[in-house]
């Protein structure tokens, strides 16, 4: 996560039962001293909530203040479930999509340099929303793919929050996370520049074969508005070439929110460099 600029806070937001052993107080009361012992230049501050409207006011006074310079780390500590999406105290429900929503904004505002945590079981399935057809709504993610204990959460981001403090590196701190052991599942740790990469190559290696190119342009030959095309017109090769711009640009573009934050073609291009030279030759393969 290098090509982060800088976070100026950690943000966490709890949902738990007063049963339960309140993991968002504890990491709460831990970064605090950790930040402070190793200075590093990061606010703590916690939010506890109990229903969705609650959480999505948190997120809307995030972007507001993310529209003057504070950029979050976002920590979600809650339960999660892999169909309805986060679980809050009252019993109520956020789907991922709804989050995700949310979150696109706040990371437009953050000028696209929003991490985002989600310590709760499940929490990975959130990246099911980082797809080519819509901004990212994070730069870089942190969640466990599979149900998860209490004490394994707080055991994980003690030593992600320890290492953070003492590196101030988000990377080698994300990475050390990752290698943490799980009772079931383990940790994902994803970056937009490595995810969009991984499902474009995917989507190449699926649709767009010669194949899949051909299959795509003999269902566009029985659309309406195809009796209108010149008779000579190779629409495989058209195809194709929209396949490439697709690949290449548009998806490019839209995934980092290059027509709202122009800066970010000059940040990614060597994302863009990547998919020229490792995605393109799989189309029409």
């Amino acid at each position: 996560m290098s090509d982060i600029i800088s976070l100026t806070k950690l943000v966490i937001v709890d949902s738990l039962e007063k049963r339960e052993f309140q993991t968002g107080q504890e990491i709460e009361t831990y970064t605090r001293a950790e930040f402070s012992a190793y200075k590093l230049p990061l606010s703590v501050e916690r939010h506890s909530v109990q229903y969705p409207d609650e959480f999505e006011e948190v997120l809307r006074v995030l972007t507001i203040e993310a529209e003057h310079g504070q950029l979050p780390l976002l920590h979600v500590e809650m339960h999660g479930d892999p169909k309805d999406g986060l679980e809050f105290s009252s019993g109520c429900t956020l789907g991922w999509e709804r989050v995700s929503d949310l979150l696109v904004e706040l990371n437009r505002t953050t000028r696209f340099n929003l991490v985002s945590v989600f310590a709760a079981c499940y929490g990975a399935y959130f990246a099911g929303q980082m797809w080519v057809h819509r901004p990212s709504p994070c730069f870089g993610l942190l969640a466990p793919e599979d149900q998860v204990a209490p004490e394994e959460i707080y055991r994980g981001f003690r030593r992600f929050y320890h290492e953070l403090a003492i590196t101030q590196d988000m990377g080698r701190a994300a990475a050390l996370l990752a290698r943490e052991k799980l009772t079931k599942g383990r940790w994902m740790n994803q970056t937009a520049t490595i995810w969009l990469p991984k499902v474009l190559r995917a989507t190449a290696k699926q649709h767009l074969s010669a194949a899949g190119l051909k299959a795509m342009a003999a269902r566009a030959l029985v659309r309406p508005e195809a009796q209108d095309l010149p008779p000579d017109l190779d629409l495989t090769a058209l195809t194709e070439a929209r396949a490439r711009r697709y690949l290449t640009e548009t998806a490019f573009n839209r995934f980092f929110m290059v027509d709202s934050i122009p800066e970010n073609a000059e940040r990614f291009r060597h994302v863009q460099e990547r998919l020229i030279k490792e995605i393109l030759p799989l189309v029409g393969a």
